[in-house]
Formats: C-alpha cells, sequence, structure tokens
C-alpha cells in the first residue's frame, strides 16, 4: 500500500513539474504580416514573429501545416496557399513545435481575407488638345486610365470644328474646314458591370487659318514688240504668281540706246 502510494505521488509530482515547463516553452506568436489581404489574391510568404520557435517548429493556417521555413527563434516564414485565400474569410495562423499534435502550440493570430478590391474608376488622363489648322488633316487620340476596358467615347457638350468626329475610341479625326476656338467637352464611360463608372473633361480645341502660301512668280511676258529709230518705243513687262508689287531689273545684255527698264517692268 505504501509503495503504491510512493509511485502515485511520484508520478503527481513528476506531472507538476513537466507541465509548468512545457507551458513555459510552448511558443508565442507576437505579430504576423502581412494582417490583410484581398481575396483571389496569388498564394504568398506569411512573415511570423514571435518567440520559442525552432527548427521543428511548423505554421498552421486554419489547422492545417504550410511549408515553413525557420529563419530564427523568433521568426518564421510560412508559404500561405492561393486556395487559403481565395475567398473572403479569416485565416488562424498558430505555430506548433515538433511538427505533431503532441507538440506545444502557440497561441492564435487572425489574418483577414477581405473582398478584392475593384478597379478604379475611369478617369480621362488627355489635359489639352493640340492646335489645328484649317485645310490640314488632324488626328489626336484622347486617354484615360482606371476603370474596366475597353472605353466608349461621346461628346457630351460643344460642338467639334467643322469636318471633325470623334470616334467611339477616342479618336477625334478629319480635316478641319473652320478656323476659331471650338469649347467642347467630352465624356468617357468604361465597361465595368452591372454599374459603368464615368469621367468627363472639358478641352478647347483652336483652329488656326491657313496661311496661303504663293506659287513662286514667273514672268509672263514671252516676246518683246520690234521698235524703229527715232519712234517713241513703249512696252510693260508682265509676271504671275509670287507676291506683288514686283521689281524688275536688267539681268544680263543692253537695251538699246535711248531706252530703260523700270523697276516696275516698264520699258520705255
Amino acid at each position: 500500500m505504501k509503495s503504491s502510494r510512493f509511485l502515485l505521488s511520484l508520478v503527481i509530482l513528476l506531472l507538476a513539474v513537466a507541465l509548468p515547463s512545457r507551458a513555459a516553452d510552448a511558443p508565442v506568436i507576437t505579430a504576423v504580416s502581412p494582417r490583410q489581404v484581398p481575396a483571389g489574391s496569388p498564394g504568398f510568404t506569411l512573415v511570423v514573429q514571435g518567440r520559442s520557435f525552432d527548427k521543428s517548429s511548423v505554421v498552421l493556417c486554419n489547422g492545417s501545416e504550410r511549408n515553413t521555413t525557420w529563419v530564427s527563434d523568433h521568426v518564421l516564414r510560412a508559404a500561405i496557399l492561393t486556395s487559403d485565400i481565395a475567398k473572403r474569410r479569416t485565416l488562424h495562423i498558430a505555430v506548433q513545435v515538433n511538427g505533431d499534435d503532441d507538440g506545444a502550440r502557440s497561441n492564435s493570430v487572425r489574418v483577414m481575407v477581405n473582398a478584392a478590391a475593384g478597379p478604379q474608376p475611369v478617369k480621362i488622363t488627355t489635359t489639352s488638345l493640340a492646335t489645328a489648322r484649317v485645310g490640314a488633316a488632324y488626328s489626336a487620340a484622347l486617354t484615360a486610365t482606371g476603370g474596366k476596358q475597353p472605353y466608349r467615347w461621346t461628346l457630351a457638350a460643344g460642338a467639334l470644328p467643322g469636318g471633325l468626329s470623334l470616334a467611339s475610341n477616342g479618336l477625334i479625326s478629319g480635316t478641319i474646314t473652320a478656323s476659331g476656338n471650338f469649347p467642347v467637352t467630352v465624356s468617357v464611360q468604361d465597361s465595368s458591370t452591372p454599374a459603368a463608372s464615368t469621367d468627363i473633361a472639358a478641352f478647347s480645341l483652336s483652329v488656326a487659318a491657313t496661311v496661303p502660301v504663293p506659287s513662286p512668280v514667273k514672268i509672263a511676258t514671252l516676246s518683246l514688240p520690234g521698235g524703229q529709230v527715232g519712234t517713241l518705243y513703249q512696252t510693260q513687262l508682265t509676271a504671275t504668281g509670287g507676291k506683288q508689287p514686283y521689281r524688275w531689273t536688267l539681268a544680263a545684255g543692253a537695251l538699246p540706246g535711248g531706252l530703260s527698264l523700270a523697276s516696275n517692268g516698264l520699258i520705255s
């Protein structure tokens, strides 16, 4: 009887000594990174910080072991699977030593898998339109960011100069027929469903009048009428093109005595 009591007391004493020691050696998580991830993201490496980690430590994600890399007694890295974060949920992260169910387990820390972030609303990035010229071909592509492509462009207010049009892909093109300043407001809508996003922007398209380029000056007189000695002689040289007034000079040769060439082209 005394022997049985002694053995029972010894077992109780051993348990009393062993259990606090095991609790003291249990790993503790103090932080994890990241704490939040968007649903549908690819798998990532979770950094677990704490204490009492050893090379047998395994990171648990909702109770299932994940591939774990021991960095130090205070840092572990774990591979979180794409399937772990496929949808909105809460991940419960813990660390277990010895890699089995009998090993000491840490406290649990949550990682939030949030709803996937939607696209940013569409925003027009074109800030101005290049100056155009009457009679010249014109082309300008409107641009935007965000939202979901393809975009659909429309003219919200104002009117483009005659000869120009705005295509649904944002291209302004054509040959302009009138000069002036033309205020216009354009609108762009993305392809998001069920609710598309829209942005508008105002511009002023300046159209300069075409400056005519004169054709080169060309002498139109092909021959001179004959004259007689002692008789008054007078003939006017003519030309076309260029810009008047013309200035005539004798480039070579000599006129008969008594005749001269005026700068206006009159030989007399």
